[in-house]
């Protein structure tokens, strides 16, 4: 048994100082000596003893090579170089990882190219496989550790040594989001902390957390009408050991506990109660009345503004106050400092430092533009036009903005926009158009579009969604005349990021437009040899194509008229659909039906009441407002009026019924559930869907995580319905059998998406060093753009004096000044489908404990390794493998390690 002593820190009660990261830039070609840099500006040698043994911990998460998954040998060498440089003996360092259910270690070593990196230094590595396991006694109890393995044990050979960690930065899945009543769209647990931070909070016998505050929000009424009402109490929930995903037809999808209502045609109905092909309610638009939004300030040529009788000026050695004020006003009307020197017999630079000394700004080499103030409908018309064909390029100390269009129409309309609103002269490059401006190229990022701004990682600025109708019409019409098509079918828009795509769906309900998302893979127009890349698609069908084009005002002459003649076709002919349509009860239908008085014939009406009353066919909405208009009429008495308000309410234009196409039980892996209580109507909308309360949930691996193949062997899986209390388990263990602790991670291609074996591999030229692993998976929060306050194993790891996650408590250092410099990559989390297939297992009682704490082990071992390494890397994978490896110098690093 291995007893260790006490952990220092404010766990109990003692103070912690700043906390050092170190964030550096690095490319290929720099690599090693940036890691060098990163391992100073980190002080690594006050926290890794040269007295004692270092252990340094690799990640494999995959046998087989893929970008992002799995520690790079670049890494592993870059490190060692630096280490045995500084002195380090290399006999007392040991690699060591582990082996799971689904990956090899000893293939690993090999696929990850890590045995040169150890056979160059001649460094021991230990397969963990072969460790010796013993007991540990930990200082306090663990939070979840001991009641889910029965035992606390970690390798002998690593107590005391220096233990270096070498996670990549890879992520999960995505958090729910709110409508509120000004138009943005926030995700529920932000509202709720923010509310929690600055509100009086009670704690109910349950253990739910309140607090009261006012948040106008989007909800249904009574009526059936989208309106806006007040949010009074902001909840947050212990979370069950299980919740329910829903996913519709229009792509939509929350995650919920299994007593979340949703609203059905006949109900509110439990998540725990949804079947596949039920209809439940979406808002088919979003009232926001909106105002023009603030646009952030920009640096001015401030010269019109100038009045030089109210500057004070001071006498100098060589100049008069009145020589003083005659530069500046000879300056600010147009003279060059040249010709102003020349005239007064000076050097030109005495000129400059008295424009300086009094805040004349500089006409000499920088474009000046300007800005409106204010949004407005040109100002989104020009955005959508960028946004649609634009990109940005940064060199030479400038932004350069690209944008092209073989549409004359577009083409003069785009450059005189860029006149009238930025005062720029655009100019042409073959097909494309082009300026330079590095204050617009800032004026972007205060706007939060990340540059270079490029295909796949577009976004809508978030001061969209609160301005009005009109500017979002003007956006919309502008995108839409640049990558829109109109076709037999509908209307489609089409993009490389999945983010705008997710926005635009958003936006069109501001103009009473549903649409559908959907994935498609396809190769550049422009380079027609490329590899098939993931495409984005939003779809517009039957009457909602109508509603668009009512709504949009083209520029584009040809999808103008093409968009007029679907249209024009819809109205005119039958107005069939195959999903928006109006599940009315046929049984209530035919009461009233007859009850009235009515014939099938005598509706007028005949075919059309008979597939309602038989089942044959789902009405749409006007067939449904047809018979509602005669049914009222015909109701004299009120004999039936419950039942057609119900039928009003079914066919309100302000909802539409969609389709749930899955409901699947999947493993809750947060602690709390967020819930709002709004006035009146108990509801809201999240995701696009009407909900009573919704939650969401992010997990992103790193320094933390990597402690998985360190301490738990290949009965790992049993923590993942605990995850967050598991991993803060085992950092107090490491912290208890440790010399000392260190993380390296490595951000220089990241893992975008469903992790950790099919992601995006995404170029990042970055790379994390600290001696705090809470720290250190804090920083790569904000990197990758995630809420740092949905990482749970963060807040409760810095609750018990673990590890310090408050940024006003870390010190960057390195390439970055502050925690605001850092880059946010905007990184999209989900699962694989392997893993949601084999967590639908999970929802049937005692089927964790049959698959995962019995021989049955295998299956959901067996299902992960045919679903990687039979179809997807084949199928999807091997592009993004090739890619790396042909088309990056990272891939061309890492392919120099092989073994030949």
């Amino acid at each position: 048994m291995y007893h260790a002593g006490l952990i220092a820190g404010s766990m109990y009660g003692e103070m912690i100082p700043m906390v050092k990261v170190a964030v550096v830039k690095t490319t290929p070609k720099t690599v090693y000596d940036d890691i060098g840099r990163l391992l100073d500006h980190a002080e690594y040698q006050k926290h890794v003893s040269k007295d004692v043994a270092t252990s340094i911990k690799l990640n494999l998460s995959w046998s087989k090579f893929y970008p992002a998954c799995s520690t790079n040998p670049y890494i592993f060498d870059g490190l060692l170089r630096k280490m045995i440089a500084d002195g380090f003996d290399n006999r007392s360092i040991t690699a060591v990882e582990n082996e799971t259910v689904v990956t090899n270690i000893y293939a690993g070593t090999h696929g990850n190219n890590w045995y040169p990196v150890l056979k160059k230094h001649r460094i021991k590595f230990l397969p963990l496989i072969n460790a010796t396991y013993v007991d540990v006694k930990l200082p306090r109890k663990t939070l979840v550790l001991e009641d889910t393995f029965g035992e606390i044990i970690a390798p002998k050979e690593i107590f005391n040594t220096n233990i270096i960690h070498l996670p990549t930065i890879k992520c999960c899945h995505p958090e729910t989001e709110i409508f509120l009543a000004d138009g943005s769209v926030q995700k529920i647990c932000e509202i709720v902390d923010e509310v929690h931070s600055k509100n009086e909070v009670v704690v109910t016998d349950e253990c739910d957390v309140v607090a009261k505050s006012n948040h106008r929000v989007i909800s249904l009424s009574k009526t059936a009408e989208i309106t806006d009402k007040v949010a009074g109490k902001f909840w947050r929930t212990p979370s069950p050991s299980s919740l329910i995903e829903v996913k519709t037809r229009t792509s939509k999808h929350v995650k919920v506990s299994k007593r979340h209502p949703f609203l059905t045609p006949t109900c509110w109905k439990k998540a725990g109660e949804i079947d596949v092909g039920e209809r439940i309610a979406i808002p088919r638009r979003i009232h926001v009345e909106g105002r023009s939004q603030k646009l952030p300030d920009i640096p001015t040529l401030n010269h019109p503004n100038i009045v030089t009788s109210d500057i004070v000026f001071v006498e100098s050695a060589k100049f008069s106050c009145k020589q003083q004020k005659k530069i500046v006003e000879d300056y600010i009307h147009g003279k060059t400092t040249t010709e102003i020197a020349k005239g007064a017999g000076e050097h030109v630079e005495a000129i400059r430092r008295i424009l300086i000394k009094y805040g004349v700004n500089s006409r000499r080499g920088i474009n000046w533009v300007r800005v409106p103030e204010y949004t407005t409908d040109d100002f989104w018309r020009w955005m959508g036009y960028f946004l649609a064909e634009g990109y940005t390029q940064d060199s030479g100390g400038t932004t350069r903005f690209w944008w092209t269009n073989t549409n004359k129409d577009l083409i003069d309309d785009y450059i005189h926009l860029c006149e009238t609103l930025f005062g720029i002269q655009v100019k042409k490059k073959k097909i494309s158009y082009y300026f330079d401006s590095k204050i617009l190229g800032n004026f972007m990022s205060d706007l939060g579009l990340s540059r270079p701004i490029v295909s796949g990682s577009k976004t809508v600025p978030d001061l969209l969604f609160k301005c009005p109708t009109s500017e979002i019409q003007s956006f919309i019409s502008s995108y839409f005349d640049g990558d829109g098509t109109c076709v037999k079918d509908g209307v489609h828009i089409t993009s490389k990021s999945m983010k705008i795509i997710q926005q635009l769906q958003t936006l069109l309900l501001r103009i009473g437009v549903i649409s559908f998302k959907r994935e498609i893979w396809s190769r550049a127009k422009n380079v027609p040899e490329s590899e098939l890349n993931p495409y984005y698609v939003l779809d517009i069908y039957g009457d909602d194509v109508t509603f668009f084009s009512n709504s949009v005002n083209l520029c584009h002459k040809k999808k103008a008229a093409k968009l007029e003649q679907f249209a024009k076709r819809r109205i005119e002919g039958k107005r069939p659909s195959n999903w928006d349509t109006i599940p009315i009860n046929p049984q209530i239908f035919k009461k009233v039906r007859c009850g009235l008085g009515f014939t099938q014939q005598s509706t007028g009406k005949a075919s059309s009441a008979n597939n309602i009353e038989n089942g044959l066919t789902v009405p749409t909405r006007p067939i449904v407002q047809y018979f509602i208009k005669i049914f009222q009429k015909a109701d004299t008495d009120n004999q039936f009026a419950e039942e057609i308000d119900m039928m009003k309410r079914l066919s309100s234009e302000e909802i539409a019924w969609d389709h749930v196409v899955s409901v699947d039980e999947i493993e809750c892996e947060v602690p709390y559930l967020y819930d709002l209580s709004v006035e009146e109507t108990n509801n809201f909308v999240g995701n696009g869907v009407i909900l009573h309360n919704t939650h969401g949930h992010t997990q992103m691996t790193g320094a933390l995580k990597d402690s998985f193949g360190l301490y738990l062997t290949k009965n790992r899986h049993l923590a993942h319905l605990k995850i967050h209390e598991v991993l803060v388990d085992l950092l107090l263990l490491q912290k208890t059998i440790s010399h000392s602790e260190f993380v390296l991670t490595d951000g220089t291609v990241m893992g975008d998406g469903a992790g950790p074996r099919t992601m995006v591999p995404k170029i990042g030229n970055i790379m994390i060093a600290t001696n705090d692993m809470v720290a250190a998976d804090t920083v790569q929060t904000r990197i990758m753009g995630l809420d740092q306050n949905r990482v749970h194993k963060l807040q409760i790891a810095t609750e018990l004096g673990l590890g310090e996650s408050n940024p006003e408590n870390i010190e960057i250092v390195g390439d970055f000044e502050a925690w605001e410099d850092l880059p946010n990559h905007h990184m999209s989390p989900g699962k694989s489908p392997v893993i949601t297939w084999n967590r639908g297992f999970l929802k049937f009682p005692g089927m964790e404990t049959l698959l995962f704490r019995s021989p049955l082990m295998w299956l959901p071992t067996q299902l992960s390794g045919l679903y990687h390494d039979g179809i997807w890397l084949p199928l999807k994978g091997k592009k993004w493998v090739k890619w790396f490896l042909e088309e990056t110098e990272w891939g061309e690093l890492w392919d120099s390690y092989s073994e030949k």
